[in-house]
């Protein structure tokens, strides 16, 4: 989920994150619970869609060392200039998600170390 891509907006290459700092950001922001993170790829918003287009490039730019500094409505012109902007990006979240079904290796267990014997002195 955390993991930093990079999306090609109006000709220029942007880093893009939506980890658990921009996810709890949006989520605030939409009024969303994180049980409702399933639904967002059905519900979301046009509005909602480009706050966390907004939020992803900024915390993307913090963690990628390249600060996205542009206000929200600076982002909305962006997603404007290049038509297949948002769907790229959307395609981006979806992709951060887990899937359904899919499950999580669970770790091996630790092996147990053979007991060292006592001496007797």
């Amino acid at each position: 989920m955390g993991k930093i891509r990079t999306v090609e907006i109006n000709r220029d290459s942007y880093p893009i994150s939506f980890g658990m700092a921009a996810l709890a950001e949006f989520l605030d922001l939409a009024g969303l619970q994180l049980s409702e993170l399933d639904k967002l790829q059905t519900t979301l918003s046009l509005t909602n869609a480009l706050q966390l287009v907004h939020i992803g490039l900024q915390h993307g730019g913090r963690l990628g060392g390249k600060p996205y500094n542009a206000t929200y409505l600076e982002t909305c012109d962006l997603m404007d200039a290049d038509e297949e902007a948002l769907a790229k990006v959307m395609d981006l979240f979806a992709d951060s998600l887990p899937q359904e079904g899919s499950e999580k290796k669970e770790p091996a267990p630790a092996k147990k170390r053979p007991r060292r014997s006592q001496s007797t002195h």
